[in-house]
């Protein structure tokens, strides 16, 4: 079920990391209220990430990805709640994350 408002668009975000891979996947999917693909884009990236990271990089991806294609977006979803919480702490360089987001 979706349940964006007319108009608004979600992008989903998520990030695919395999152990002893010099590799990352990043997919983006942005939908419609109707939940129909807008745009999508899968990327590879050369580099050992701790699943954390890699769905910061995934997050930070996703919303140059939507900027870039002026989407107006009202709604990120991932799945990742670690990168979520430390997208909305208040001691943003506390964390590792916040030299990536």
């Amino acid at each position: 079920m979706v349940t964006s408002t007319l108009g608004a668009l979600k992008v989903n975000i998520d990030a695919a990391v395999k152990r002893d891979s010099p590799h990352v996947g990043v997919g983006i999917i942005v939908r419609d209220n109707f939940g129909m693909i807008v745009a999508a884009v899968t990327r590879k990236i050369t580099g050992f990430f701790s699943p954390f990271l890699a769905e910061c990089i995934a997050v930070r991806d996703g919303l140059h990805f939507c900027v870039k294609l002026n989407l107006p977006i009202r709604t990120i979803e991932t799945h990742a709640r670690n990168v979520v919480k430390a997208i909305l702490t208040p001691h943003e360089l506390a964390l590792e994350s916040s030299i990536i987001i």
